[in-house]
């Protein structure tokens, strides 16, 4: 670790090294790379520091000091004896050469293949390992910033000069993979001229590494040459490979079988390719078996539009019936014919489903449960293939089985639950419908089900019948509202948009539900006016736009003066998002909401409401009368909201506000900013009671359900309501902590006090009573949260 200034790196065992390790970080770069790394008595941690930023060097000197002075410096640095320096300057090349590119044009090209190439080419035989993988590496990098036209000449003779170094083993090995690395980037015809003739003496070649390297490497190169010349240049060399006598090389080609059956014509795989496998999935070597039939799923797969051969289903079900045997390894195989299930009988059709039924039967009544996991997770890929059919008469048994498995193997059920059901028929998917409340009942301490409920309930709403999604899935809906785990609700907001269209052919359940979303920004306590406003940015545009404006901005807008800091800063935030609507981007309501924001007491919220400037107008001071105004040329022409679609709008000054304008430096928070609150009614019970929303008069009676919005006036008086404090450490998923709850709390009391008013008798004893309640409700939050 490299200390400057009159730090020092001690040693106790010598004084003089202390003086030694001083670095003076106040040097010029140029003059730090001489004065430290030319030393005569310069150490590693001297050099190390001397070269760590290059590039940094580089644009700081910028590219004619760079050419003069420092890329002659990379000659005697490449030469360092200690491999720690050399790591770090192969590791600096490729962003190097970025900033010749840009910064010299041409002749900064020019030094990327007259000076960085050869560099990289020279460590590709370094002594030490990591820096050759390194060199390998950094080479593929540059050769994708080389014109075509210069790879023949400066690329392909050190892959030449690698592959027919007989000195070492390991440098033909690099060739290999280094063929296979480049041959995407040089394209088919070199490929074809200066690779394949290479990769032929390789296969030969009379160390079996090199010859492994070779059968491992071989994918991206006939990718690159296509399937006429795999199937007569590379096929015949991959048989040979899978024939040779070390079985490393023979495991290799099991390895490599899919990416040659993928590039060879439908003849050859039929007829030679499934005779290479039965080699393969009888060697004696059981390393080799093994990864052969890890390699059979996906080889039955690339038999697309053919007919599988009957003996690679029979191997393929073998996986599953040797188990009984214990032998060993066959517990990975079953994993593997359980993962590669969905594509195998993707591949042969519903129609030859009854060759592998039994084997399908055998691994969900798998005694390991990462095997059962796998299926559950397919469970509605198998569904989609076999139809409503098949599926209701043999998948649905095992679909109330998996729900019935361990919380790892109902999981996958649950991730794919929409669409399992959407494959039944409209009656049977009506049965099922109680699967949703079985979940939120049965694993009410499991908050990821009903989050993964939650994220699906919009495409499930699709499934249903108005009704039905009226009766049933409505009031799951507000259950999830009103869960404690933010990152359930959080989950479901989005999906809200998709339950209002799913209702469109009964305008009146639409009109409840909406009635009710609506009602959670006339709640008493803060958490639901919060949720309300993220709400609001979600399903803007998923409805009608005069939907919206006539049903939830109203609500909305009524909460820029809410007493609560964090509503008004969420509030901000969706008002910006509404904004960017071009149906309301001049909506003269939603920038005097803004505009009133912007002077808020709240430095956050002050901050929210300017949003990064991309605002449509500018508060600027009125220096007549003291208070804020926009700018007359910067009056935008609005309308109101319940006349969005008027055609003859008009410049209309906005309304001028009193307090003058707070500054801020902190960052904008984004709308989709973490809902960390748990939603009980009265969470914090002992923070804040019920609170008067100005202009919507709120129910004293009003929890997360809504209920009548007719509502009687009453006066209110809210208490100390100081939620901008809480900690929202009750959730141990998350863990999440607004970034807007680090305020003086007595700034905030003062600002609730100076609103309250005289609250009847009758209110008084409502509050006391709810006050309980929620003390209830916290006490078996903070149990979960533990």
């Amino acid at each position: 670790m490299f200390k400057s200034g009159t730090d020092y790196l001690w040693n106790s065992n010598d004084d003089e090294e202390e003086t030694d390790a001083f670095i003076d970080d106040s040097l010029a770069p140029l003059e730090r790379i001489r004065t430290y790394y030319y030393r005569a008595d310069a150490r590693v941690h001297h050099r190390l520091y001397a070269i760590k930023d290059l590039v940094d060097v580089a644009q700081q000197v910028g590219f004619e000091e760079t050419s003069k002075t420092l890329l002659p410096m990379l000659q005697d640095i490449k030469c360092d004896t200690d491999p720690a320096i050399r790591q770090a300057l192969v590791d600096q090349i490729p962003t190097l050469c970025d900033f010749l590119k840009e910064a010299g044009g041409s002749e900064g090209y020019l030094f990327v293949w007259e000076l960085m190439l050869p560099i990289v080419s020279f460590f590709t035989t370094d002594t030490n390992q990591q820096v050759r993988h390194s060199a390998m590496d950094c080479l593929v990098s540059l050769a994708g910033k080389l014109h075509h036209e210069d790879l023949q000449p400066h690329l392909l003779p050190l892959i030449k000069s690698l592959s027919k170094d007989m000195t070492d083993e390991e440098h033909r090995v690099e060739a290999a993979e280094l063929m296979n690395f480049l041959a995407p980037i040089v394209g088919p015809e070199l490929c074809l001229n200066n690779f394949i003739p290479l990769v032929t003496t390789l296969t030969t070649d009379p160390m079996f590494r090199v010859r492994k390297a070779v059968a491992s490497n071989l994918g991206n190169i006939c990718r690159t040459i296509g399937s006429e010349q795999t199937t007569n240049l590379v096929l015949p060399l991959f048989i040979k490979l899978s024939q040779d006598e070390i079985w490393g090389v023979r495991k290799a080609c099991a390895e490599s079988l899919v990416h040659i059956s993928e590039n060879i014509s439908p003849e050859e795989r039929q007829n030679k390719l499934v005779q290479v496998f039965e080699k393969l999935i009888s060697d004696p070597s059981r390393w080799v078996k093994s990864t052969a039939f890890q390699a059979l799923g996906p080889f039955i797969a690339t038999f697309r539009n053919l007919t599988v051969p009957e003996i690679l289903l029979k191997f393929f079900n073998s996986m599953v019936m040797e188990t009984k045997d214990s032998k060993l390894g066959d517990s990975d195989n079953v994993t593997f014919c359980a993962f590669n299930f969905p594509a195998v009988l993707q591949t042969i059709g519903r129609e030859k489903w009854n060759l592998i039924s039994d084997t399908y039967h055998l691994l969900v009544k798998d005694v390991q449960w990462k095997v059962r996991r796998s299926l559950s997770f397919s469970l509605h890929v198998i569904a989609d293939i076999l139809g409503s059919e098949l599926t209701e008469k043999i998948l649905l048994s095992i679909f109330e089985l998996f729900l019935r498995d361990l919380p790892e193997v109902k999981v996958g059920v649950l991730t794919h639950l929409s669409k399992f059901l959407e494959v039944l028929s409209t009656d049977t998917r009506e049965r099922y419908i109680n699967v949703l409340e079985e979940v939120i009942n049965n694993d009410d301490n499991n908050w990821r089900f009903h989050k993964l409920i939650a994220e699906q309930m919009g495409s499930l709403s699709k499934l249903y019948s108005p009704t039905v999604v009226s009766e049933k899935i409505v009031p799951i809906v507000f259950r999830l509202l009103a869960d404690p785990v933010s990152a359930v609700r959080k989950s479901l907001l989005p999906e809200l948009g998709g339950i209002i269209r799913s209702l469109d052919e009964s305008p009146e359940q639409q009109k409840k539900f909406q009635e009710r979303l609506v009602s959670f920004g006339r709640s008493p306590t803060y958490q639901p006016r919060l949720l309300f406003s993220h709400l609001c940015a979600e399903v803007l545009y998923q409805i009608d736009i005069q939907s919206f404006s006539d049903v939830f901005l109203p609500v909305l807008l009524n909460l820029k003066t809410d007493v609560v800091p964090n509503v008004r800063f969420t509030v901000a935030n969706t008002l910006r998002v509404l904004l960017q609507h071009d149906k309301l981007k001049h909506h003269v309501e939603i920038i005097q909401a803004l505009q009133l924001l912007q002077q808020d007491k709240d430095r956050d919220v002050i901050t929210s409401a300017k949003g990064n400037g991309d605002l449509p107008f500018e508060v600027v001071p009125d220096k007549n009368s003291g208070s804020s105004s926009l700018s007359s040329d910067q009056t935008p022409n609005i309308s109101k909201s319940n006349d969005i679609n008027q055609t003859d709008q008009t410049n209309k000054t906005l309304e001028t506000l009193e307090t003058p304008i707070a500054t801020s430096s902190k960052e904008p928070t984004s709308n989709s900013e973490n809902i960390d609150e748990p939603l009980h009614t009265g969470q914090f019970a002992t923070e804040e009671t019920e609170t008067q929303v100005p202009n919507e008069q709120a129910n004293s009676n009003l929890e997360i359900t809504p209920m009548n919005t007719q509502e009687t006036p009453t006066q209110e008086t809210p208490t100390q309501e100081t939620p901008t404090h809480e900690t929202h450490n009750h959730e141990t998923p998350t863990q999440e902590t607004h970034n807007h709850e680090t305020h003086n709390t007595e700034i905030h009391n003062q600002e609730t006090h100076q609103d309250q008013m005289v609250v009847s008798e009758s209110t008084k004893s409502q509050q006391n009573e709810q006050t309980v309640q929620e003390s209830n409700i916290t006490d078996q939050n903070g149990n979960e949260a533990q």
